[in-house]
């Protein structure tokens, strides 16, 4: 596969992502308990913690429900492919975070701006690969480009 292929996130996302919400959540929560103490401050935090989670997770699942795929072609143009058939072109907001492990990028499209965490078990591993090279491809051009502007 050449280094210009079009990379297609199928949504939903990995299970890994999911586990690493929760895991996240669940240890803020036992922070929460564990700087208030079993008062009814502590409660109120952990209990916010946890609707925050529920709102997440709910609000992934409507996305992935009427989201299809978000596309990355070799001009590097960001299209969201909707369920219902309808493809829109995104904009990728400034700042993803790149590592070998997860993904985090940041979306506006016409909908709406939506977060999309990329995990290896989404992808193939030679397409996040060529996710990451090019994003960070990306990133090092737009540090060159205001150093020198």
């Amino acid at each position: 596969m050449s280094a210009a292929a079009a990379v297609r996130l199928a949504l939903p996302e990995g299970p890994s992502l999911r586990r690493a919400l929760r895991i996240v959540h669940f240890a803020a929560v036992g922070c929460a308990l564990a700087a208030c103490g079993p008062t009814p401050l502590g409660a109120l935090l952990a209990g916010a913690i946890l609707l925050h989670l529920h709102a997440l997770e709910a609000r992934r699942r409507a996305l992935t429900s009427a989201l299809a795929a978000v596309l990355f072609d070799s001009a590097g143009v960001w299209h969201l492919q909707w369920r219902d058939g309808t493809r829109e072109l995104a904009r990728l907001a400034p700042g993803p975070v790149v590592s070998p492990w997860l993904t985090i990028l940041t979306l506006d499209g016409p909908r709406g701006r939506f977060g999309l965490f990329v995990t290896p078990d989404m992808l193939d591993a030679d397409s996040f690969r060529r996710l990451r090279l090019r994003l960070l491809w990306r990133q090092a051009g737009q540090s060159d480009f205001r150093r020198l502007g």
